[in-house]
């Protein structure tokens, strides 16, 4: 049996259960197609597209006056943090990314459809800027948008109106005052005033700028270039990754080190992995992580399994060895060894929240002094609860291990300020909380003063002071005053972003902070969490109106505008990043998705060489703007052959725990060269399979040379079996362990 054929068969006699708790199949189709903005289940009216009946005359959701034509009036009144209910006159909003104040949005109506496929533009204040009128969209990016029409792109500002014409087969968003172009057989860079500042003529490919450098390839290998077109750094890397605070990382025999913007060394090129933090510098060789300051002097090493930024990617660095862990401080110096069983650092402070070998909990600081005893079977910084709106608490919320009782902390001291004598502490908010006990609720004040007695049936306060109350099934909702807003029949009602969402019989409305219906469950809209893409309060109601309910605090997605290009001078390689297509069959039937279909993704690519030969290829990979949190993606190899980029190898990932194959290229340990190939694990409730597939290049065309598989399924009565495969046959784990040790895994650096 083939490694391709053992993995079908086990995902295919796992299906039918995952079919049902993954998110894999059901009525959005199949893995990796989920509609992730319409919630499973879920029907909408696509005919429904217009602004609530209580906005149609008179009064906008933004606040200003409307025609009989629904055309808004507006006035000089700053309505940013007011409620907008933006509906674009029949459109279906599919996807929706924030920056710089502008919502670029498609009327497409899942990842990887061909229904829709165009896109415009809303202000963040809900007047459209313009309809879906473009082929392809980006993200504003230093003002401008960079648009596709009638197969030309070209350029407009924030008022919908064209900046630059519509005159380039190519062109790529503004970084750093610059943008990739190309005309016919001319390319190069442009300024914002689409003057040419640069010509390209050596080179396949071209990324945007940062630091003031762009990597580039030449006949597959990778060198930097300045705005002039100076070549700073010569093309000698078979990999590189943009510069950052002077630094970038590099890759060459398949290893990897860092370099200065003049070319030398910071860390030679001989690492496995290597993370660019704010202070430090963490490579891997050989299992083992060392910390190196920004100069390359090593600050601390050790034999740690894994190594990992904390929360806020600045204070610590987590150290894990045998199951457990210590801290480095944002320098790299250790702070513990790992010697505790979990450790939580306290952002800000110099001290963590620690689980000792008896399952409690306590507090260190970073000196190793018990300031918290180990007394508590929970211990939690409220501002890491999930409360969003709690970000300036300090304190600790704490349980008892013998009473399960539950109290909170001074952040300072860590005296008790709110007695541990509750069933529960939730919904903290400024300087109170609410306090459960023998199933009745009240407000309890940081300084563990009762502001509300424990005789309420349900309390809910939320972050601009208002609260809501609880009587049977009535609630009613008063303002930070203590004035009564509104009292309505529900089932609950809650935050969401500068609004209140309400529950009745499972359908939602929305109100604003006045306590007026902005958005009625008689429309037949769910609201949900599909926030849009780096926008904190903008989410999508039923696919067709977007709400924006708070003052965004999105910036440019440096992610998405910062991707390699790749140039004409690449030939067929950048026709197919414009036009052609990628089929995969790694869950189910033949899926063919062209380029059209994955405008909306994020698009990957960069060329390499690998096989006899050298040959040259190009790598692939796309997934959606919008990220699901499970990988969702297509990828794969192509090569190039009469004219025409020849797919080679591919693979795709599904939004659900079926997972699924991804694109890499190994590094084969004992040739010494990259090959390219996939990696992916599949499996749910019912078992769990991993492995993967190394090819080799020969005259053009990939073939197996290798795969390694791992399969874990669970019976009915619990028992687990563990089968190892290594090519068609099935071996001992030993000789598994032996055939993947041979490969190791290399991620192309972006």
């Amino acid at each position: 049996m083939k490694a391709k054929d053992k993995k079908t068969v086990f995902k295919l006699a796992i299906l039918a259960m995952l079919f049902l708790l993954t998110g894999c199949g059901g009525q959005d189709g199949a893995c990796g197609m989920v509609d992730h903005p319409v919630p499973e289940g879920e029907e909408y009216d696509t005919d429904v597209g217009n602004i609530p009946a209580e906005y149609a005359e008179g009064e906008s959701a933004a606040g200003g006056e409307v025609d009989a034509d629904g055309e808004e009036q507006t006035d000089s009144t700053d309505s940013s943090d007011s409620i907008a209910v933006i509906s674009p006159d029949g459109e279906e909003i599919g996807w929706t990314v924030y920056s710089e104040g502008v919502y670029c949005y498609s009327n497409v109506r899942s990842y990887f459809s061909d229904e829709g496929g165009l896109y415009g533009y809303l202000s963040e204040d809900g007047r459209e800027i313009t309809p879906c009128i473009y082929s392809e969209a980006a993200p504003f990016s230093e003002g401008l948008g960079c648009v596709l029409l009638d197969g030309k792109y070209g350029y407009i500002d924030k008022d919908g109106e064209t900046v630059l014409p519509f005159i380039y087969d190519q062109a790529s968003p503004f970084r750093e005052g610059v943008a990739y172009f190309s005309i016919g057989e001319e390319y190069g860079l442009i300024d914002r005033e689409g003057n040419v500042v640069l010509e390209l003529t050596d080179c396949d490919s071209i990324s945007s700028f940062r630091d003031g450098l762009a990597y580039f390839s030449a006949d597959g290998l990778y060198g930097y270039m300045d705005q002039s077109g100076e070549v700073v750094i010569e093309p000698v890397y078979e990999d590189a990754g943009y510069f950052c605070g002077g630094l970038a990382v590099v890759m060459r025999g398949g290893f990897l080190g860092v370099i200065g913007r003049d070319g030398g060394e910071v860390l030679p090129l001989e690492y496995e992995d290597i993370t660019l933090g704010d202070s430090c510098i963490i490579a891997r060789k050989e299992g083992i992580f060392y910390f190196f300051d920004r100069g390359g002097r090593e600050v601390s090493s050790g034999d740690w399994d894994k190594v990992w930024e904390g929360r806020d990617g600045k204070d610590v660095f987590y150290l894990e060895k045998n199951g457990k862990e210590g801290l480095a401080d944002k320098d790299g110096r250790i702070i513990w060894n790992p010697v505790y069983e979990r450790l939580t650092a306290v952002p800000g402070k110099e001290f963590a929240i620690v689980q000792n070998g008896n399952g409690k909990y306590g507090v260190l600081d970073y000196d190793g002094q018990v300031r918290v005893p180990f007394l508590y079977s929970e211990i939690r910084c409220v501002r890491d609860m999930g409360v969003r709106y709690a970000s300036d608490v300090d304190g600790l919320y704490v349980t008892d291990a013998h009473t399960g009782k539950a109290g909170y902390l001074s952040g300072d001291d860590f005296s008790v300020k709110i007695p541990v004598i509750y069933d529960d502490l939730r919904s903290f908010m400024e300087d109170r909380a609410i306090a459960q006990l023998d199933g009745k609720e009240g407000i309890v004040r940081y300084d563990g003063t009762v502001e509300m007695p424990l005789e309420y049936e349900g309390l809910r306060l939320f972050s601009d002071g208002s609260m809501a109350i609880r009587r049977g099934d009535m609630w009613e909702l008063t303002d930070r005053k203590g004035d009564k807003l509104f009292t309505i029949e529900c089932d609950s009602i809650n935050e969401w972003g500068d609004g209140y969402d309400i529950s009745i019989d499972g359908e939602y409305s929305f109100y604003d902070r006045q306590g007026r219906e902005v958005v009625s469950h008689d429309e037949g809209y769910r609201l949900n969490n599909d926030r849009v893409f780096e926008a904190e309060n903008s989410y999508i109601l039923g696919g067709s109106i977007l709400l924006k309910t708070g003052r965004e605090d999105g910036g440019v997605c440096e992610e998405e505008v910062l991707v390699n290009q790749i140039t004409p001078r690449a030939g067929v390689f950048a026709e197919f990043m414009e036009n052609g297509s990628i089929t995969t069959d790694t869950t189910g039937p033949e899926t063919t998705m062209d380029a059209k279909s994955l405008r909306q993704c994020k698009k990957f690519g960069k060329l390499y060489r690998a096989g006899e030969g050298e040959e040259l290829f190009l790598y692939f990979y796309a997934k959606p703007w919008n990220q699901p949190m499970f990988p969702e993606s297509y990828s794969g190899f192509f090569a190039e052959e009469n004219g025409q980029a020849i797919q080679q190898i591919t693979a795709s990932e599904c939004g659900g725990s079926m997972r699924g194959d991804r694109a890499c290229l190994w590094y084969d340990r004992e040739e010494e060269v990259l090959k390219p190939g996939t990696v992916g694990n599949w499996g749910g409730f019912g078992g769990f399979a991993y492995g993967g597939v190394v090819y080799k290049m020969k005259q053009r065309n990939a073939v197996v040379e290798n795969s390694f598989d791992h399969v874990e399924e669970v019976w009915e009565d619990g028992e687990v079996s563990e089968k190892y495969y290594v090519g068609d046959k099935e071996v001992s784990e030993d000789a598994y362990r032996a055939a993947e040790a041979r490969y190791r895994e290399y991620v192309p650096i972006r």
